[in-house]
C-alpha cells in the first residue's frame, strides 16, 4: 500500500468518525484534551477497555526512564498525549529494548514506544506509525584521546551499544570489514550499562543517538562525543491482531491533532528533542516499502 492511499484511508477514516461518533470519551489529562475525531478512530474492543497498553523500553534519559514509580521521558510524556487524545488510559511497562516487540506478538502489549527503525523483517509481524527521526554519535572518555567519525576508525578497539538497537546492527555488520582487527562488539541491556563500562574502560566508546550521549556527558564527566552517522526516521511500534485493527489510523490521527495544536512541538522541545520533529506521520504495514537508512 502506497503512502498515498493510507493518507486517502486515513481521511476517509476520519470524515466517517466525525459523522458517525457520538459518544463522549474521557479525558486522562489536563493538558491534552481528547479529540472526538481520533477517539473515534479507535478500535471497539480497545475504547470498550478504556486502557492503552504500552511497552517502554528503557532507554535512559531523555527519553524514558524511571523516577521512583514514575516513568519520565519524551517517549511516556508522548504516550501520554496520545492515549490522552484518543480518550484512553495509558498504562505503561518499563522493559528491557529485546522484550518490546515480543511483547506485541504476544498480546501483552498493544503499542510499543522506542524509536523502532522501520525494517522489512518487523514489518512482518508489526505495524509502525512513525513519530521522531534521529542519527547518531560515538560516546568515548576525553582522556583516550580517540575521536571516531566513522566504523573504520574503531577497528581493533572494543565498542558497544544497546541490545536489539540499529546502533548495535550498524556496529556488528561493520565489524568485520575491518582491513585488519576487528571491532569487538559488546552489547548491553541499557544504555546506563554501556556508558558504565564506557567509563570504567571495558569499551572504547558506545555508539548512541546524541541526546542520550548529552544526557550521559551531564552525569559522567570526561565523557565526549564524536563524529556523526545518517539520520533515520523512526516510529512506534503496534501490535498487529483483531483487538488492534483501526490503531494505527487513530494513533496517526492523535499525531497530527497533537502537532496542529502545538502540542507536539512543545513535549519535543521539553527535552531537548525538537531537532528530531517530523511534520509528516505515515504508516507502515505488511507490504509497505520501509524507509532507507544511511
Amino acid at each position: 500500500m502506497t503512502m498515498s492511499s493510507q493518507r486517502t484511508n486515513l481521511r476517509k477514516l476520519v470524515t466517517a468518525a466525525s459523522l458517525a461518533v457520538c459518544a463522549t470519551f474521557p479525558a486522562y489529562a489536563d493538558d491534552y484534551p481528547t479529540d472526538p475525531v481520533a477517539a473515534g478512530l479507535v478500535p471497539a474492543a480497545l475504547r470498550s477497555e478504556g486502557t492503552l497498553r504500552i511497552a517502554m523500553p528503557d532507554q535512559g534519559k531523555p527519553y524514558n526512564y524511571q523516577e521512583g514509580n514514575e516513568l519520565k521521558g519524551m517517549e511516556p510524556d508522548l504516550a501520554r498525549a496520545i492515549a490522552a487524545t484518543l480518550g484512553l488510559k495509558p498504562e505503561m511497562t518499563l522493559v528491557p529494548y529485546t522484550a518490546a516487540l515480543p511483547g506485541l506478538q504476544s498480546d501483552k502489549f498493544s503499542v510499543s514506544f522506542g524509536q523502532f527503525y522501520i525494517r522489512a523483517e518487523r514489518l512482518e509481524v508489526v505495524d509502525f506509525v512513525s513519530d521522531w527521526k534521529t542519527f547518531n554519535v560515538f560516546l568515548v572518555t576525553e582522556k583516550s584521546g580517540l575521536r571516531p567519525t566513522d566504523f573504520k576508525d574503531l577497528c581493533g578497539r572494543r565498542a558497544g551499544a544497546m541490545a536489539g538497537t540499529v546502533n548495535l546492527e550498524g556496529l556488528q555488520k561493520n565489524a568485520d570489514k575491518c582491513a585488519e582487527g576487528k571491532i569487538d562488539v559488546q552489547a548491553f541491556p541499557s544504555m546506563a550499562s554501556a556508558v558504565l563500562a564506557l567509563s570504567s574502560g571495558r569499551v572504547d566508546a558506545v555508539f548512541v543517538d546524541p541526546q542520550i550521549s548529552r544526557e550521559a556527558q551531564k552525569t559522567e564527566k570526561g565523557l565526549v562525543e564524536s563524529g556523526t552517522l545518517g539520520e533515520g526516521l523512526t516510529a512506534i511500534a503496534i501490535a498487529r491482531n483483531e483487538k488492534t485493527k483501526g490503531l494505527p489510523e487513530a494513533i496517526q490521527a492523535a499525531l497530527v491533532h497533537l502537532d496542529k495544536t502545538g502540542e507536539y512541538k512543545k513535549l519535543l522541545t521539553a527535552h531537548e528533542t525538537d531537532y528530531g520533529a517530523l511534520t509528516q506521520f505515515d504508516i507502515y504495514t505488511k507490504g509497505s516499502t520501509p524507509p532507507v537508512y544511511e
